[in-house]
């Protein structure tokens, strides 16, 4: 089917999970997203943007007040997560979170 993922392409990434979280207000929004439901170019983009976040992935600073996304990747070769300060985002961390839609989401989800 044109467009679509074939069982022989691959991508380094199988899962994605963004959750963006504190702050004054007590943010918690969050999204998913799977490379099978994505054609080919799109989860080949955001595998670069991955790429890219992992190198520069970094520990957020723990504030009281400080608003922190989190980054969970699942791959074939295991899983990786990171955290990063929502003021301080590399690049690629702020067009990732701009592909997708982040919705409120309730504790301890």
């Amino acid at each position: 089917m044109p467009g679509k993922r074939l069982d022989s392409d691959s991508v380094d990434w199988q899962q994605l999970r963004l959750t963006e979280q504190g702050g004054f207000a007590g943010l918690l929004r969050g999204a998913e997203l799977r490379a099978a439901d994505l054609d080919t170019r799109q989860a080949g983009r955001i595998a670069k943007l991955l790429g890219q976040a992992q190198g520069a992935a970094r520990q957020a600073p723990d504030y009281p007040d400080g608003q922190t996304l989190s980054l969970e990747v699942q791959t074939a070769a295991g899983p990786w997560s990171a955290k990063f300060d929502c003021a301080d985002l590399p690049e690629a961390l702020d067009e990732l979170k701009s592909l997708l839609t982040l919705k409120p989401m309730k504790p301890g989800s």
